[in-house]
């Protein structure tokens, strides 16, 4: 959940107007897959994981280590992939002028 807020932002920088909808709707819809299929995984690591010889205390910790794994790979591909803009685009809305 955390991770949403700068998503959607370093969306907003980089991908152009006419295009940003179906981005968004595209993140979303990868969150909402992630949520459905990722108990699915982490259960099936845990089976795994009790089934090849682990204690039950120790099946339950595996699945943890994977999503590490996971979230690591998944940080120096964004470190190596994602560029920061040259320059962010301010946009400044004056909400108290009345016209």
């Amino acid at each position: 959940a955390a991770a949403m807020l700068p998503a959607e932002a370093l969306l907003i920088d980089l991908v152009s107007e006419h295009v940003r909808g179906e981005a968004s709707g595209f993140v979303m819809a990868m969150s909402m897959i992630g949520r459905s299929i990722g108990p699915v995984f982490g259960g099936s690591i845990q089976w795994l994981a009790h089934s090849t010889g682990f204690s039950l205390l120790d099946s339950y910790r595996i699945p943890y280590f994977v999503d590490s794994v996971l979230a690591l790979l998944a940080l120096a591909l964004v470190a190596y992939k994602i560029e920061e803009p040259e320059h962010a685009a301010v946009r400044h809305q004056d909400t108290f002028s009345i016209q």
